[in-house]
């Protein structure tokens, strides 16, 4: 997860990523962001496949579905992933967004 974190960080920082100082967007942006959500969702999907039990044990199953589900709508109404990107926790998914609609 560390590593992530820090690629993460070194393409935010990059200007040819993430202009600063009024710079033009650039035509890979959104395939950059693209590619942070995808892997950033794996993180959820490993917390979710391997820690969940410890995840209940300390009470904390409302705080991960919370900001999962922030992250899910988030890129969705973006377009950041797609729906072969999610499928290790497609149940879930299917789930959280069959309640955002109620």
């Amino acid at each position: 997860m560390g590593r992530l974190v820090q690629w993460g960080h070194e393409m935010l920082k990059n200007d040819s990523v993430l202009p600063r100082d009024g710079k033009v967007w650039q035509p890979h942006f959104l395939d950059c962001m693209k590619a942070l959500h995808r892997r950033l969702f794996r993180i959820y999907a490993h917390i979710y496949i391997n820690h969940f039990e410890d995840v209940k044990h300390y009470d904390c199953e409302a705080i991960l579905n919370f900001q999962f589900k922030h992250w899910l709508f988030f890129v969705r109404s973006f377009g950041l992933v797609v729906d072969a990107d999610l499928l290790p926790l497609r149940r879930l998914v299917e789930v959280f967004e069959a309640k955002q609609d109620e």
